[in-house]
């Protein structure tokens, strides 16, 4: 009984930006931990520089928007696009260039992480907004 528990759990376990591993990332001199999760119709991405957690959970209706406005001349779909920064963010890859910049002139704590790539051959940025986590938020990240 407890054997097939365990493999209902498991059949029915869908992966989370919590249950994602920390992964150490290096932008220019600095350090900062990185997590993602990402499906064919959402992203959800944290990023900590040691001292606050910042965060970003997007849906493909905002990643269509976004990508228009960053990218005029791509046309893909959001799982397209959702599947390349997901690629982006996993790879060690040298064509991948980083920005991270801090944004305190709205008010509100937030983080701009920008990558420049290519996206089947054409050049590609994406602007990931990532604003501090809350208590509860950080609780439910596993740090």
């Amino acid at each position: 009984a407890v054997m097939a528990a365990q493999l209902e759990w498991l059949r029915r376990w869908q992966p989370t930006l919590s249950s994602q591993p920390w992964r150490i990332m290096r932008v220019d001199e600095s350090v900062y931990l990185l997590k993602s999760q990402f499906s064919d119709t959402s992203y959800g991405v944290c990023l900590c520089d040691f001292h606050t957690i910042y965060q970003e959970l997007v849906t493909d209706r905002d990643v269509s928007r976004r990508c228009k406005s960053l990218n005029p001349k791509v046309e893909a779909p959001p799982s397209r696009l959702l599947s390349h920064l997901s690629q982006s963010l996993e790879s060690s890859d040298q064509q991948c260039q980083w920005s991270i910049e801090p944004r305190t002139d709205t008010g509100a704590d937030l983080l701009i992480a920008t990558i420049r790539t290519k996206l089947s051959g054409l050049p590609f940025v994406w602007r990931f907004l990532l604003q501090k986590a809350g208590d509860r938020q950080v609780d439910d990240l596993n740090f």
